[in-house]
């Protein structure tokens, strides 16, 4: 049965590796310096990449020598700098005029035409914009690795407080550990909500990765997870968690979680501005803990107010397999990938 619900959940998603792609480019990047044998090696590789291209597309005749070189060009100058770009357009401009112009493989005066006078013009422009496009994206890179010193040290003090408040926590409720584990238990949900932003790329946490984290101690048999990647911002996560420690909190007490072979199905969608998560608990018997479906406790109105400043609403039923919530919330910061 555990093979059978974890299977469906939610798979990696393709944003994530082209995210992760692209770091390693910049990173590449960042490490290749200018007028290095690295840079020179890429301005290689680009020119002789154009060149192999250029030689499996005759089509273009010669009325396009250049065509494949602009990519080669603007490659080397991202990944390796002005001046390799530079090496890499006198290197394109000799091997195309050569082997691509009539007459082929050899420099004559009649090459010296407006096909040549156009190309200088557009790689000196282009030579421009590598330049600055490269320095743009280091920039960028510096600035994030920056922030992202910035984020590690505010996760460590964080990380700090919440063994000093759970610490106290337990200290000024030692003769109430009910009490004291239903509090913890939602500082845990907080401090988890906080954990899941920092240690995101992108600064957001995902619908399917908050749930699993909630259900772990309880086995992937019991719970099953349908639904499309929908990451959400870093507020929206810290009351997502809050909801979800709720749900699966009443779950264990008094629903499908208390029974030996009780299941919670979750499926979600985002459409028309709105995120909306189904939550459906089957049970083989009610807990004889159950209280009062219709009673509201702080776990409820907990709900209620996490779900405020999400312009959110929960609709709640009740049949003999178990307990249905619907829980519907706005995107306002959330994106659907």
């Amino acid at each position: 049965m555990a093979a059978s619900l974890s299977r469906q959940s939610t798979p990696g998603g393709p944003r994530r590796d082209q995210q992760a792609v692209l770091d390693k480019i910049i990173r590449f990047a960042d490490e290749t310096r200018p007028l290095s044998w690295r840079a020179a090696t890429v301005a290689a590789a680009c020119v002789l990449s154009a060149t192999v291209l250029r030689l499996l597309v005759p089509w273009l005749g010669t009325e396009v020598p250049f065509a494949t070189y602009f990519p080669a060009i603007l490659l080397t100058g991202l990944l390796a700098g002005a001046p390799a770009a530079f090496g890499a357009a006198i290197a394109s401009t000799l091997i195309a005029c050569w082997a691509f112009m009539t007459p082929r493989f050899a420099f004559t005066a009649d090459k010296l035409s407006w096909p040549l006078l156009a190309w200088a013009v557009s790689v000196s422009l282009l030579l421009v914009f590598t330049h600055y496009g490269r320095l743009i994206m280091l920039r960028m890179r510096a600035s994030q690795q920056e922030h992202e010193l910035v984020a590690r040290e505010l996760e460590h003090r964080g990380r700090n407080t919440f063994a000093v408040i759970q610490t106290v926590v337990q200290q000024a409720l030692i003769d109430q550990p009910e009490a004291a584990d239903a509090i913890l238990g939602r500082i845990r949900a907080i401090k988890y909500a906080n954990d899941l932003v920092l240690n995101q790329q992108a600064h957001a946490a995902f619908i399917d990765a908050i749930l699993k984290y909630e259900f772990a101690p309880y086995g992937s048999d019991r719970y099953l997870l349908k639904g499309p990647e929908v990451s959400v911002s870093p507020d929206v996560a810290r009351y997502l968690v809050l909801i979800v420690h709720e749900l699966v909190t009443n779950a264990v007490k008094h629903g499908a979680l208390a029974t030996p072979e009780g299941t919670v199905h979750v499926s979600w969608q985002a459409q028309d501005g709105k995120a909306v998560l189904r939550w459906s608990e089957t049970a083989t018997a009610v807990s004889s803990a159950a209280p009062d479906p219709r009673r509201k406790g702080f776990g409820t109105k907990l709900i209620v107010q996490c779900l405020k400043p999400l312009s959110g609403r929960i609709e709640t039923s009740f049949d003999e397999r178990g307990i249905r919530h619907v829980i519907e919330f706005a995107l306002q910061t959330v994106q659907q990938r």
